[in-house]
């Protein structure tokens, strides 16, 4: 399967092979998609790195309740995407293979992971990062 690849690989370089799944999550009114902003002011979807032989459903489950305090609802698969990119704060380089979900929120668990996540919320879809 052809996989659409964003940002590009730099010769020279060594890229750690990083499989993850992510979780697009809309608000009741769908108007509002959920994303995560890092203490850094980053912003990322909800999810991130298969550890350990997780299944897709293990990671997303697992990444939602840190980075949200929230159980989800895996929905349809939507589509994957590799990723050339550096870490600012290991100083590794990393080819991200994400997976992609629809999902719903279920309900709160706990608090979210703080040392993860800074701050959980859902921005307009029309909505400028960073303003």
């Amino acid at each position: 399967m052809d996989m659409i690849t964003f940002g590009s690989k730099e010769e020279g370089r060594e890229y750690i092979w990083r499989p993850a799944v992510y979780c697009l999550m809309f608000n009741n009114q769908k108007d509002k998609i959920a994303i995560i902003e890092t203490s850094n002011g980053r912003y990322f979807l909800p999810g991130g790195g298969i550890e350990n032989n997780e299944t897709h459903e293990e990671c997303l489950k697992r990444e939602a309740i840190e980075e949200m305090g929230t159980d989800i609802d895996i929905g349809p698969f939507i589509g994957c995407a590799r990723q050339y990119f550096s870490s600012t704060n290991e100083y590794k380089h990393y080819l991200n293979e994400g997976y992609f979900y629809l999902c719903g929120a279920g309900r709160q668990i706990s608090d979210m992971d703080r040392s993860i996540s800074s701050n959980n919320k859902f921005i307009s879809r029309t909505s400028k990062l960073g303003s």
